[in-house]
């Protein structure tokens, strides 16, 4: 297999000539060759930042939303809030409540006094379990509080809702 100005060119095959059958080149367009990169696949997907200090969780959110998001996963709130005001051009934050050096209710409190990301959607993933908890991260005006561990078909359906009308 040959690489020519035109295409990729293959193996030859037969074809009717005035003396019977002659073997002629086949050519294929380099399109069918070419697979795209993983930065190419990227462009114009949605991006989600997810933090949590369960590195497993973080891989889970990564392979449950891989395919039709943009991931980005740091392991604590002061990493998501650095993240969040050097490129804040992302959809929806996933935030676990339970982190090292600044939890979830801080990261949010933090994120709501920034002017550019005040209306960034924010999904709580934790295992906190405490009903109080719940009702004052809604009341805060969080999308949804979703426990640990969860459904990644639900986590995906939920991260398409709330990211539906963000750039």
């Amino acid at each position: 297999m040959k690489t020519g100005g035109r295409g990729v060119q293959g193996d030859t095959h037969e074809a009717s000539g005035p003396n019977g059958f002659l073997r002629q080149p086949v050519q294929f367009p380099v399109a069918l060759w070419k697979r795209k990169s993983r930065e190419e696949e990227r462009i114009g997907m949605k991006r989600v930042l997810a933090a949590d200090d369960d590195i497993g969780i973080r891989a889970v959110i990564k392979s449950t939303l891989g395919r039709e998001f943009d991931v980005v996963t740091v392991e604590n709130g002061r990493l998501a809030l650095e993240m969040l005001e050097r490129d804040p051009q992302f959809a929806c934050l996933l935030l676990d409540l339970d982190m090292p050096e600044m939890d979830g209710s801080e990261t949010y409190r933090r994120l709501r006094q920034i002017p550019a990301l005040s209306d960034l959607p924010v999904i709580i993933l934790t295992g906190n379990t405490s009903v109080k908890t719940e009702v004052d991260a809604l009341q805060a005006g969080v999308v949804t509080y979703f426990r640990k561990p969860f459904s990644p078909s639900q986590l995906l359906s939920i991260v398409k809702a709330a990211t539906r009308n963000r750039p």
